[in-house]
């Protein structure tokens, strides 16, 4: 049985002798462990989206220079990408003759 992990995936594989020095190989991997240990692990955030998102709000008018005075808007943060941050498994087997 062998266990390899890299970075955030791991992979386990066990080899099973059959007839005539033929083999059946099952893998089972898995994408982001972190997240399959802790649902606070492993997540993956992103900042775009935010294109359709005001930044700043005209707070007052200044009527010497003839322009907008601006505050800056509180951004709310970052967005989880919720697909990317799921943990995922991969069975598979491969028989060898």
């Amino acid at each position: 049985m062998n266990l390899n992990i890299f970075c955030s995936n791991a992979r386990l594989t066990k080899n099973f002798p059959t007839l005539r020095g033929q083999s059946f190989e099952l893998t089972l991997d898995v994408f982001n462990l972190p997240n399959l240990l802790s649902s606070s692990w492993g997540v993956i955030h992103s900042t775009t989206g935010f294109e359709n998102q005001a930044i700043l709000q005209q707070s007052g008018y200044d009527t010497v220079n003839h322009r907008g005075q601006y505050t800056l808007l509180n951004m709310t943060g970052r967005n989880v990408i919720q697909l990317s941050t799921r943990y995922r498994m991969l069975l598979s087997g491969r028989y060898t003759f």
